[in-house]
Formats: C-alpha cells, structure tokens, sequence
C-alpha cells in the first residue's frame, strides 16, 4: 500500500455553524425542487415560487437575518430546539405573504428531516493526503465498487487521465471516521484538484460505513482539506469547477482568502489558465479545449484506454473507436478489431485461438481446425468435401493426390486337404508420396481388367510363384479379375 504524503485529523462534535447560505441553499433547493409541480399549481402557488418577483426566499433571508445566526446542538442561542426555530421561519414567511398550503405541516416536516442532516455524531475525522495514483490501490475499500472511476467502469479513462497524465495537478485522500469511543466506523475517499497550491476543489466523493455526503460532514472534510493543505484560514462553497472528468454535483471549492476573494475567482482562473494532457496526442491544452468522449475509444498515447477519455477537440474528431478483447481484456481499435461470432478480439488473441479455412475463408476455432497435407487449415466441413485422407501417413489431399489401391500380401495357413494359402488384400486410399515409398519394395500396376490399382510388396511376391505371377500379368485379387484371368489363360493353353 502507498504510504500517505500528509495526515491530520479534525474533531466533530454536534456543535456546528450553520452558515446563512447554506441554509438558505437548502431551503431553495427544498422549496423548489422537493415540492411537486402539480401541487403548486392545484394550490395556486406559482407566483410564490416562480415568479421574478421577491418571493418567499427573500422573506426568509429577512427574518433569518433579523434573528440569532448560529444554531447549536438543534438548539438555538435562547435555548429554542431548532424544530421550533425552524417552523418559525417558514411560518412567519407565509404568514407575511397570506400563504395558506394545507399541508404546511408535511412541508415543515421535509424541510427540517432535509436541515436535521447538517447535525451528526460526536468523532474523529482522519485525513490522509495520497498521490492520485493510490485510488487504484483503495478501490472497493472506500465504499465505490460501483463507482464509474473503478477500473473498468464507465469513465475509467478519467482516474487514469488525473493519476499518470495529471499527477502533479491532481490527489487523491481516504476519510476514515470514527465515533466518539474512536470505534472505527467507515471510510471514504475523494479526488483533491489543487490550484495553484491556493485553492482545491474535492469531488467524487464515495464512503462505506457512514454517508459521507451528509451536511454534518461539509464542515469538518473543508478543514481537514484546510489543515493538510497547511492554510490557517479557508473559505469554502458547494460548488463544480470546469474540469473535463465526470463530476456528480458534490463538489467543494475551498480557498485562501488572502489569495482569492470568492469561489469565483477561483473558477475564472481555472477557466483562463489551467491546462490539461491529451490522452490521444499528449500536448497540453487549456481545460477548456478538453472534453471527455462519451463512449469507447482507442487512445493511441495511453495505447487503448476504454471508457471515454480526455482528448483536444481535434483528437476527438480523429480517434477510433475501441473495444475490449474478450480474451485478454486489453481494448482494440476499431480499424485492428477481429469480430467473430460478435465476440471482438484483439489481433495477437485472434491469431491464437482462430485459423482461416484455407478454402471457404471463414474463421474457424484453432482447436476445431485441421492442418490438411499442404500445411493449410480447413475448417471440419471443407475438409470433408474437400480433402481425403491417406490412410498410410493420415495427411489429408486434394482429389488429385491420391488414390485408391489395393494392397495384396499372402495368408500363410493349410486346410484339411492340404491346400495353402491365398492372396488377401487391403483396401486402401494412398497418397502420392506414400505411394512413390513402395516403388523400391513392390510392384505396382493397374489391373489389366478393372484398372484398379494394386501394390504387391516384392518379398511376397519373391516367396509365392503365384503372386509374382500375378504382378507379372498385372491381375489384381478381385474374384472377378482372377476368374477373368484363369480363363484366359485356360483359352490360351487350349489354342
């Protein structure tokens, strides 16, 4: 495992600020989004939430202004629990506005269930600052076996680009949270983009054993970033910086304020000069001329990364498509892809498992394939249309190299009345090569009468007058043959 560049620890307890934007981002966030269109519209409540008018937000911030701006322990300053406090707010709000909704207290209720997630458990919060390279040893450990950065997910390209093409830009930090008997609870694990060792922004954040998206958790993870980042003072804010990865919405930009005075300014500087790598031609661009491909392609600098990647603009017009060897795993572009069966395999992995019929031209499984005499692979069905096997040597040849013969030796054994032997013969295909290996030890010939083919070997024909006979008059041992023969040769001594 990487050891750590820097640690540090942050204490939590249930006294928390509750900073007026914050507050107000989720009473927006509650009042626009959670309520459902319909309901606003069936209760004739549009102009309270939609129009450009000063609306019920405003009258929010003026009352929440006009009263005590530090909740604690779900208890305001004069001892007041925070649900009341809350109810307050909203009701005060709506009363001033004559707005009457039957179900305020369903409202309420959602609104301080959303406020009740800002307050948690007493702990320790542990940071640990890593090189970005050290999210692949932590992967599945920091509740994101599902995340799309994994290897293999989705946008793996984008942990790849921020670990070996971005690495001094980038890091990566594992959150380990434990209660207040220092029980370890869970850990999770976010990217850290740094900006001019000034600024940061954290996103993609993922946890196991506790919910590290939770409000509770903003205020403690921003100084604990603070602390490893070795600033005395830091200002913080929920929000995206424009980088050219997948971001999930839970970002955070913290940052020096004696360097910047807002998140915008940190934005603005991102946008004008921070660069960034080309995975496909490895030159660096402005962020903004980088944008990441929604789909698989083959990025010749990191030599086939697939699920999206970094590229310019012009790389993204230019780049294949990838896809990923069934075999190996590795990705292949489209122009070097073997698709078989629609099954795609990468060149070295095709030459190893398939074969091409030598005459049909299909891709045939190397394992199913049969070499045949000249050396070419036939696939099982053009090798039984195709090829005949020698059954001396069990090559297989073409029609024109072999042929049918019969083989004849002689059967030694003695009846009852004292005759021996007779000819026996085999029948046999035999290629050319096999046949010419006779031709010192044999005779060979065709049949005077049937034209067949016919090997008799010499020692045979050298120890039985009769098989010599035969071989001398070119007589195979078919019965027909010799019937043919015997009575030729009757006629012949009676002329």
């Amino acid at each position: 495992m990487i050891e750590p560049i820097k640690e540090t620890k942050v204490e939590m307890k249930q006294t928390l600020l509750f900073p007026e934007e914050d507050f107000f981002y989720e009473v927006r966030k509650f009042l626009y989004w959670s309520i459902p269109v319909e309901e606003v519209k069936e209760k004739g409540l549009e102009r309270y939430f939609y129009d450009e008018e000063p609306n019920l937000i405003d009258d929010l911030k003026r009352i929440y202004n006009s009263r005590p701006r530090t909740l604690r322990n779900f208890f305001d300053e004069k001892g007041r629990p925070i649900t009341n406090y809350v109810k307050g707010l909203v009701r005060q709000a709506l009363k001033e506005r004559n707005i009457k909704i039957e179900e305020e207290e369903k409202i309420i209720s959602k609104l301080l269930s959303e406020i009740r997630n800002w307050y948690g458990e007493e702990g320790t919060l542990r940071f640990y600052l890593y090189e970005p390279k050290a999210f692949f040893d932590f992967q599945g450990l920091c509740g994101d076996e599902n995340s799309c950065f994994r290897t293999g997910g989705c946008n793996e390209a984008h942990s790849i680009w921020m670990s070996e093409y971005m690495e001094d830009e980038f890091r990566f930090i594992v959150i380990k949270f434990y209660d207040k008997e220092d029980i370890h609870i869970g850990q999770g694990r976010c990217w850290l983009y740094i900006i001019d060792n000034n600024a940061v922004f954290a996103t993609n954040f993922y946890s196991v054993g506790f919910d590290i998206k939770r409000h509770c958790f903003k205020y403690p993870i921003a100084r604990g970033i603070r602390q490893l980042m070795g600033w005395k003072d830091a200002h913080f804010t929920r929000k995206d910086v424009p980088l050219p990865i997948y971001l999930n919405g839970d970002g955070l930009i913290i940052w020096n304020p004696k360097v910047y005075a807002s998140s915008d300014d940190v934005i603005r500087k991102v946008e004008k000069e921070n660069t960034g790598i080309c995975m496909n031609c490895g030159k660096r661009y402005p962020l903004h001329e980088l944008d990441y491909l929604d789909s698989d392609y083959y990025l010749r600098d990191y030599d086939g990364v697939l699920g999206s990647g970094i590229v310019c603009y012009d790389c993204k017009d230019n780049v294949e498509r990838a896809y990923r060897c069934e075999h190996c795993g590795r990705s292949v572009p489209e122009s070097e892809a073997y698709l078989i069966d629609d099954l795609v395999y990468c060149e070295t992995c095709y030459c190893e498992l398939y074969v091409v019929c030598e005459i049909c031209g299909e891709d045939v499984y190397r394992e199913d394939a049969i070499i045949d005499a000249y050396g070419n692979y036939l696939c099982p069905d053009c090798l039984e249309r195709h090829r005949f096997k020698c059954e001396e040597c069990e090559e297989y040849y073409d029609e024109d190299d072999i042929v049918f013969a019969q083989i004849i030796d002689w059967s030694d054994w003695e009846d009852k009345e004292g005759r021996r032997g007779f000819p026996d013969l085999t029948e046999k295909t035999i290629c050319d090569r096999c046949l010419k290996d006779w031709e010192e030890d044999a005779y060979i010939f065709n049949c005077r009468y049937c034209g067949t083919l016919t090997i008799i070997p010499i020692h045979y024909a050298e120890k039985y007058p009769y098989l010599k006979e035969m071989a001398e008059e070119k007589v195979c041992a078919y019965p027909q043959c010799q019937y043919l023969y015997r009575t030729d040769k009757l006629e012949e001594e009676v002329a």
